[in-house]
Parts: C-alpha cells; sequence; structure tokens
C-alpha cells in the first residue's frame, strides 16, 4: 500500500467521526479517557502509531501507565517480539519499527 499514512482514507474519517461523536455523548471525562484510550487502539492496529501515540499520550496514568506505555511503543523498535506490545496487528508492529511512535508519545 503506498498511500501516505499521513492521509486518511474516507474509511478512517468516519471513524474518526465515530469517535468524535462517541466523545462527546460522554458526560465524566473518564468516560472521555476510555474512549481516547479506544482509538489510540484502533489507530495502532491500523498501522497508524505516531497519531496512536498522540492519543496514548492523551490517557491518563490510570489506563496507560507512562512507564508501560513507553516500554510497549520501544519494544518493536529494540527488535522484541512482543505481540502484546501491538496487539498482534503487523501493520503496527511494522510501524513500531520507527522510533517516531515513541517520540510522539513523549513529546
Amino acid at each position: 500500500d503506498k498511500r501516505s499514512k499521513s492521509t486518511m482514507t474516507e474509511e478512517e474519517k468516519a471513524q474518526e467521526a465515530i469517535f468524535e461523536q462517541a466523545k462527546n455523548l460522554c458526560t465524566h471525562p473518564s468516560q472521555k479517557a476510555v474512549v481516547t484510550a479506544v482509538r489510540a487502539e484502533y489507530h495502532l492496529s491500523q498501522g497508524r502509531a505516531e497519531l496512536a501515540a498522540k492519543y496514548l499520550a492523551q490517557c491518563p496514568a490510570i489506563l496507560e501507565p507512562f512507564a508501560d506505555t513507553s516500554v510497549r511503543l520501544a519494544l518493536p523498535m529494540l527488535n522484541i517480539d512482543d505481540p502484546q506490545s501491538y496487539g498482534g496487528s503487523a501493520l503496527a508492529r511494522d510501524a513500531l519499527k520507527s522510533n517516531l511512535p515513541l517520540i510522539t508519545y513523549l513529546s
């Protein structure tokens, strides 16, 4: 697939709209945090690791502990194959071989 990872397809745009709609229905910050965490996992599974890292950074530590998330984003880059770190998604594993997701998360 040669399309740019920074360009969203119509399907991805529709998915983003669904996440926004879900977030707008939330009445408590904890509910919004869960939507954000799910959104991060969705983007990671689709190989959009930098966008996933952006959303992971917005999650409270109770959902995404800093140390755990940092290690999770670093393992594939270090050639440590831990399917749990990328949810078994080949797209996520490949996207996490770069250090950009970790840099995005830490920024």
